[in-house]
């Protein structure tokens, strides 16, 4: 069994912030679509959870959860509304250097 805790390399979380931005998905459906993206090919599935795991602990650490537009209860009172639209997005913590 593979107890080793894996790290993502430092030079990745430009990359992850760039996937995770402006996404709506839960972050566990965000954390295995990346996973999906960055090992689509000979993916360990006995060790593929510790990924999930180092992968969601960039996403936290490069990204957070902002909300936007209506108030969920503002939304719910107008007639004729989408019924499925998405109330957080994450946002980028990482900014641009300046030169």
């Amino acid at each position: 069994m593979y107890q080793q805790t894996i790290e993502i390399p430092l030079p990745y979380y430009d990359l992850i912030a760039a996937l995770v931005q402006d996404s709506d998905e839960p972050c566990t459906v965000l954390t295995s679509r990346i996973n999906d993206v960055l090992s689509p090919f000979l993916r360990n599935e006995r060790i593929a959870n510790k990924f999930d795991l180092a992968i969601e602990k960039v996403i936290k650490q490069v990204a957070h959860k902002c909300s936007y537009g209506l108030k969920q209860e503002i939304y719910d009172s107008i007639e004729h509304t989408a019924p499925n639209i998405p109330w957080v997005k994450y946002k980028n913590n990482i900014q641009k250097k300046k030169n």
